[in-house]
């Protein structure tokens, strides 16, 4: 039972509490610009609230995924809660990126954290979830008589062939298990019972 519903702040944006559970992969499904104070609105898949980086995660990315905040839209990030953040002199806590998509190694970034103070911030890549396989297409059967041509064998010889083996007769077959046989006789497999036939 997942009741880290239960603990989620009554709010318009994601913050820090929601990831005291842990850390979150989330992808960017929008960005939009906010008021003063919060200038960039990223709305994400997994949550009906938006994340409203700080001025410092903006930096981080900017500097990895570019200034057009379009070009994010399907891009990923970890978030954590960093419970280091201070704010008024007091530690809060707040929402920080570990890793990013599209990154080809890791990357490590200057921030500035305090006026005049810069801090290094390294990033890992976060690799994209796999795509679903497309699903495969049954091949074509193959057609029975142009198999036979091809082997250089009649419908005759094969249906002594199976009477002599206790098979039924493939004439006798209907259309599927013809195909089956058509498989069957067009791979390797056959090969040695078409040289005993064809010689």
């Amino acid at each position: 039972m997942d009741l880290s519903d239960t603990i989620e702040p009554r709010s318009d944006q994601i913050n820090a509490d929601d990831l005291l559970a842990g850390p979150r992969d989330v992808t960017v499904a929008g960005v939009r610009r906010g008021n003063p104070d919060q200038p960039v609105e990223v709305v994400l898949e997994e949550f009906d609230r938006v994340w409203k980086p700080c001025k410092t995660v903006r930096r981080l990315l900017i500097a990895c995924w570019g200034a057009d905040g379009s070009a994010w839209v399907g891009r990923r990030a970890r978030l954590y809660n960093d419970d280091r953040v201070e704010w008024g002199g007091r530690r809060v806590g707040g929402i920080r990126v570990s890793h990013l998509s599209h990154l080809d190694s890791p990357r490590t970034v200057l921030v500035m954290v305090k006026r005049g103070k810069r801090q290094p911030v390294e990033l890992l890549p976060l690799p994209m979830p796999a795509e679903p396989a497309e699903p495969s297409t049954p091949a074509e059967p193959v057609d029975l008589l142009d198999v036979l041509e091809q082997r250089g064998l009649s419908m005759g010889q094969l249906d002594e062939w199976a009477s002599t083996t206790g098979r039924p007769l493939v004439s006798s077959l209907d259309r599927d298990g013809q195909d089956k046989v058509a498989a069957w006789l067009a791979s390797s497999k056959a090969d040695a019972v078409v040289a005993s036939l064809v010689g």
